[in-house]
């Protein structure tokens, strides 16, 4: 029976140092995880930061886009305009 224990006694013996092997490198991730969280964090602001970068520049080409039309809208505006003046000046003179 003395020997059987004797294995029985190394098998758990065998089994925590496994444990204890785990638990350190357990505790050396856990070590890491602040640094590798903050530089993950930094990662997400600078794709934030393009990200608004890119919508402002899209905003800024759809004006641009849209100018042209307005342009347009603004001189059949102003023609018009300088239309009813002529047909007035025509009136007067």
């Amino acid at each position: 029976m003395g020997s059987v224990m004797k294995d029985q006694i190394m098998v758990v013996v065998a089994e925590i140092q496994k444990l204890e092997e785990q638990l350190s490198a357990l505790k050396a991730k856990q070590m890491t995880l602040p640094s590798k969280l903050y530089k993950k964090i930094e990662e997400v602001k600078i794709v934030n930061h393009e990200v608004e970068e890119a919508e402002a520049q899209l905003t800024n080409n759809n004006i641009a886009l849209e100018e042209p039309g307005r342009n347009f809208t603004v001189m059949l505006t102003h023609h018009s305009m300088i239309a009813v003046l002529d047909k007035d000046v025509n009136l007067l003179g």
